[in-house]
């Protein structure tokens, strides 16, 4: 899995970790201070979960903040986070999916999915997709960020309804839109929902 300054994330269908290839990391000509890059390969339909870690190597700036929250970004767009209080001895954390809150206030999950997208034809001129869109089509993107809790704010507080965000998606894609880029799959909100085994943080 990859690793940076002591702190880890992985995908995992099941009890499963995907394996990865193509570190970029690796190469000290297009390696980034700031990123790892990794590919895995997906599987069709498969519901899957990001697993970070902070390890037990990680030092503790105090001038920094007491957490570490995680980020993540679907296809480009910001999707959910969780964080982890480095002073505890809880140091993983598991983001499933999609989160919404029902009438009750309690939480539940859209679990995230792979996807197959279809790829046709130069002459199937029908098929229209925002550029935009299709530049991170594919990408799950991991951003860690060290915060502070603030004295007097609880988490245990009622929760508003709202509904699980949707993940925009494709489900086919013109062959001369993607300019030789490998697209096989994207990320998804399985259809039926459940409850998460433990609450998370936010």
């Amino acid at each position: 899995m990859p690793v940076f300054k002591d702190i880890s994330c992985s995908i995992q269908i099941g009890s499963s970790t995907l394996h990865e290839y193509g570190d970029v990391g690796d190469d000290q000509s297009s390696q980034s201070p700031v990123t790892k890059v990794v590919y895995i390969e997906a599987q069709e339909s498969a519901t899957f979960s990001i697993f970070c870690e902070v390890l037990p190597s990680y030092v503790h700036d105090a001038t920094a903040g007491n957490r570490v929250s995680f980020r993540v970004y679907i296809d480009g767009r910001a999707h959910c986070r969780r964080s982890i209080n480095v002073k505890e001895h809880n140091h993983v954390c598991e983001l499933q999916g999609s989160y919404g809150t029902d009438s009750s206030g309690i939480e539940f999950v859209r679990p995230f999915q792979f996807a197959g997208v279809l790829i046709v034809e130069d002459h199937e001129s029908d098929v229209r997709v925002d550029p935009s869109l299709l530049a991170t089509m594919g990408e799950i993107s991991v951003y860690v960020v060290r915060t502070r809790s603030v004295p007097g704010t609880s988490r245990n507080k009622p929760k508003k309804p709202h509904a699980a965000p949707e993940i925009r998606s494709i489900e086919k894609v013109n062959e001369k839109a993607l300019k030789g880029r490998d697209l096989t799959h994207v990320t998804k909100c399985a259809p039926q929902p459940y409850m998460p085994e433990a609450p998370a943080l936010k």
